[in-house]
């Protein structure tokens, strides 16, 4: 697991993929149907200066603190960063 050396950074750490089955199983969610994390991001690239590989298709768990629960997980799928302007048909 890294960590990024800021107050509000919070912990990112790669997921195996039968940790990946079992948490989409366990939120009944599918892969594309998580929230996407750009390859680009900070937090990414720190992880990959730290030796994780971390390709598109990865899916990160980010673990925050919590007000209510000591903590709280969210999940993020890795992917490539749009380059040029959507189609106007997707405006």
């Amino acid at each position: 697991m890294a960590k990024l050396n800021h107050v509000l950074a919070c912990e990112h750490e790669l997921m195996t993929k039968t940790a990946v089955k079992a948490m989409l199983k366990e939120e009944n969610c599918t892969l594309e149907q998580l929230p996407y994390l750009y390859i680009n991001d900070p937090a990414v690239e720190h992880l990959i200066s730290t030796g994780v590989k971390v390709v598109p298709g990865s899916v990160l768990h980010i673990t925050r603190p919590s007000r209510t629960i000591e903590t709280e997980s969210y999940y993020r799928l890795v992917i490539e960063p749009y380059e040029g302007l959507p189609d106007e048909e997707l405006l």
